[in-house]
């Protein structure tokens, strides 16, 4: 309503002359008033804000409506049946209002998929610039990612001359949608290799399950493929170093913790003849099989070695190259908070402060206090959990990692879910067994039932032990069997059934973990790509420009020199076989291409085919087995 205001104050005060109707009907979305108010109007009108009716039409907030308004306007007379059609068909979907927006801008902020397929398709310029610096491709990944689809289809073609289902065909891949359109402006205005995962990294933005549309595509998988294949080995340098750090972790906890200064009950006791004397500690050995006991001399004393000080040095120098990578990983990352949702990362920062905590007492003070020992238990811990998180970033190896992680999650709410059924059973144990150990508080008591849950039942050391029996023996008893059937029987096959269900269905864990690996494999190369391909890199490397091109996957022109290419379509088309291709993609990348160059898709013809054909097989067969049984 405000709208219309506006626009009647216009027209009445400002100029009487001009006339807003068709921006009327395609607010209010009203079809056929449009077209017929088309007839006679001129589309091209635009208001005091320099919005045309299509603008208002996208802003509509009926979709059906807002799409048959926007069909009408790019279907009339005077934008599509012109000499050059197609060229004013652009000329009139581009115009940018005071806020240099398209109607593409409004319709992708709206998240209307389908109007934002129809202006793609309508030759709508995606990298217009508004005045906030957004342009509509990068509006379409976050907001409505699944309107790429139709744009991501068109992207996978065959060469000319190839036969679809020749084993060496080749194939005209357009990376155009995924990287990134640029004008003849802005390529002469580049003097630097743009990032490729710049644009596709918006994905990241939102939740794996509002991105699944694009990370799953084919066009994307193939180019996360490709690009796989021109990074990985600086990412296994990547792996090997922090691998290396955590087993480094590792070795120096051992050797200053376990084996040179182990944790001693008694250490500050000075009278060591006594009885406590004969108890001597056993000694942790790297690969023995057989006990070894502590010297009783060597009991009070921590000495440390030449190689734990070295270590320790080395430990604290490696620490610091990693909070290097971590401060520039958040100085890459799109947004602040998208950081620190990472577990790894925030375990990463961990590990750095525990490095710090056990590195002083070697270093610097030379007395270890107990809970020191606490830390380097946790820490280890946790650094052989990152070292899983690494092996799950490999393509290859991290849908399993992914599956693991599902599974816990589910486990968790299954707890969470359930933890009221649990207590329960921990409070009335409590008062059935008193004086028992296992439940003398909540939490040792709630502890104790997880555990029973698993099947550690120890029905004779409750009830038929050599305390005699316990102080309520049939209430005990009762309760006890209440647990069996529901949580030791019941609940905990529920939960191995859930999560066998979950991981053997297509739709549950596995589809998910999925797009989890696919996310945490396009953050990785995002982020090595950030550092490879940033500014102070590539102006390092500014006389080996051919270096860092092979870490690219599309072409991209030259700007040596000051001679600048201008913008072509070859710049994001790569051409390669078949045979390059992923097996488990190969169908699908046949399809659409078969789709895109002779405008048929013979995998739904097949697919037809191949159950008719089953469908006749099983027929005869029936048939032949009645026959020869005598019955036809």
């Amino acid at each position: 309503m405000e709208e219309e205001v506006e626009l009647l104050e216009y027209q009445q005060k400002e100029t009487p002359v001009q006339d807003f109707s068709l921006h009327f009907a395609a607010r209010n979305g009203d079809a056929n008033k449009l077209k017929e108010l088309l007839k006679t109007k001129d589309p091209f009108v635009v208001d005091r804000k320099g919005r045309t009716p299509l603008h208002h039409a996208v802003c509509c907030g009926n979709q059906i409506n807002a799409l048959s308004c926007v069909e009408e306007l790019l279907n009339c007379d005077k934008v599509s049946q012109k000499t050059n059609g197609i060229e004013v068909t652009k000329a009139f979907v581009d115009i940018q209002d005071i806020n240099m927006e398209t109607a593409l801008h409004l319709a992708a902020k709206n998240e209307s998929q389908k109007i934002v397929e129809k202006l793609i398709f309508a030759a709508a310029d995606v990298n217009l610039k508004s005045l906030e610096n957004k342009d509509p491709l990068g509006l379409i990944y976050s907001k409505v990612p699944a309107a790429m689809v139709s744009v991501l289809n068109i992207g996978i073609t065959a060469k000319d001359g190839c036969e679809i289902m020749d084993e060496s065909l080749q194939l005209c891949l357009d990376f155009g949608a995924i990287i990134g359109y640029y004008s003849e402006e802005e390529a002469a205005k580049r003097r630097y290799y743009a990032k490729e995962l710049q644009l596709l990294s918006y994905a990241l933005d939102d939740s794996p399950s509002s991105s699944r549309e694009i990370l799953t595509h084919p066009l994307v998988k193939l180019f996360l493929e490709l690009k796989w294949r021109k990074i990985h080995y600086l990412f296994f340098v990547s792996m090997f170093f922090h691998i290396t750090w955590l087993v480094l972790y590792t070795v120096f906890i051992t050797e200053v913790y376990l084996l040179h200064c182990p944790y001693q009950p008694f250490k500050n006791d000075t009278d060591v003849t006594d009885d406590r004397a004969d108890k001597q500690p056993l000694r942790f050995t790297w690969f023995g099989f057989s006990a070894k006991y502590e010297n009783v001399s060597d009991i009070n004393t921590c000495t440390m070695s030449a190689s734990c000080i070295w270590m320790a040095y080395v430990l604290v120098g490696m620490s610091a190259i990693v909070a290097g990578k971590e401060f520039f990983e958040i100085a890459s990352s799109r947004k602040f908070s998208w950081y620190f949702k990472g577990l790894e990362n925030l375990g990463q920062w961990t590990l750095i402060i525990s490095v710090g905590a056990l590195c002083w007492p070697v270093l610097i003070s030379h007395d270890v206090q107990d809970w020191v020992y606490e830390v380097a238990a946790f820490g280890v811990f946790l650094a052989w959990s990152l070292i899983l998180t690494q092996i799950g970033k490999h393509p290859r190896l991290g849908l399993h990692v992914e599956i693991l992680a599902r599974v816990l999650k589910s486990f968790a709410m299954f707890m969470l879910i359930f933890a009221s059924l649990l207590i329960a059973f921990a409070l009335s144990l409590s008062l059935l067994l008193p004086g028992n150990r296992a439940f003398i508080s909540l939490p040792l008591a709630f502890m104790k039932v997880v555990v029973m849950m698993t099947g550690e039942l120890e029905y004779d050391t409750f009830f038929n032990g050599d305390d005699g029996d316990p102080a309520f023996p049939v209430s005990g008893r009762i309760i006890y069997l209440f647990f069996v059937i529901v949580v030791s029987i019941t609940l905990f096959n529920l939960l191995i059934g859930f999560t066998v269900s979950d991981i053997q269905v297509g739709q549950g864990l596995q589809q998910k973990a999925e797009v989890h690996k696919l996310s945490n494999q396009l953050e990785q190369i995002y982020l090595m790509e950030s550092f490879i391909l940033s500014r102070k890199m590539q102006t390092l490397f500014c006389n080996r420009r051919p270096y860092l091109k092979r870490f690219l996957v599309a072409r991209q022109s030259d700007y040596m020199d000051g001679a600048v290419n201008t913008s072509s379509d070859d710049d994001f088309t790569v051409e390669i076989s078949i045979k390059e291709v992923p097996e488990e993609l190969r169908r699908t990348i046949r399809c659409l291409a078969a789709k895109n160059s002779l405008g048929e898709d013979p995998c739904t013809d097949d697919d037809d085919d191949v159950e008719e054909l089953n469908v006749k097989t099983v027929k005869r067969i029936v048939k032949e087995v009645l026959r020869m049984r005598g019955l036809l």
